[in-house]
């Protein structure tokens, strides 16, 4: 696992999350989706580099959008979830 100093740079903060990102992009989860962007940027009529670069930053951002909302909202979510103090004695699970 990777820790990260608290006197590190910013650039190297960033460099790390940066190639942690990419490695992710090459894992057996995401890699179907390589067909899926070719199969849409190969379909189109006009087969142009500067469209199939704009097809294919579309999907790619809409993708990141997506799983950066998806995150945000999950460390929101365990957020209030480890700062709410709740019962767990399971005297309050069992019907009376």
């Amino acid at each position: 696992m990777i820790s990260l100093d608290a006197n590190a740079t910013l650039i190297a903060t960033l460099a790390i999350i940066f190639s942690t990102g990419i490695l992710s992009g090459l894992s057996p989860c995401t890699l179907p989706t390589v067909v899926f962007v070719t199969a849409y940027v190969s379909g189109e009529k006009v087969n142009s580099k500067k469209r199939g670069l704009i097809l294919s930053l579309a999907f790619i951002l809409g993708i990141a959008l997506m799983l950066s909302l998806l995150g945000m909202f999950s460390g929101f979510l365990g957020h209030i979830l480890t700062n709410t103090k709740i019962d767990m004695n399971p005297k309050f699970w069992t019907p009376n």
